[in-house]
């Protein structure tokens, strides 16, 4: 998918390519927790009582589902 125009692009390229290797990592990690908690917060909401194991599941299920729809 390519929804992002080529001048933003540049524009987050100049942002990133001056930062460390670390701070990349870093960004990275933090997005990867961001999208996590997000799931987790459209999880509970459906269903409040959920036990961690089962938001876990649920959780894969909402970020990664359209990747393993027919």
């Amino acid at each position: 998918m390519k929804d992002t125009p080529d001048y933003i692009l540049q524009k987050q390229l100049e942002i990133i390519r001056p930062k460390s290797i670390e701070e990349r990592v870093q960004m990275t990690f933090d997005m990867v927790q961001f999208v996590h908690d997000m799931a987790d917060m459209r999880v509970k909401r459906k269903m409040p009582n959920i036990s961690k194991r089962d938001l876990v599941a649920q959780r894969f299920m909402e970020i990664c589902e359209r990747d393993f729809s027919t």
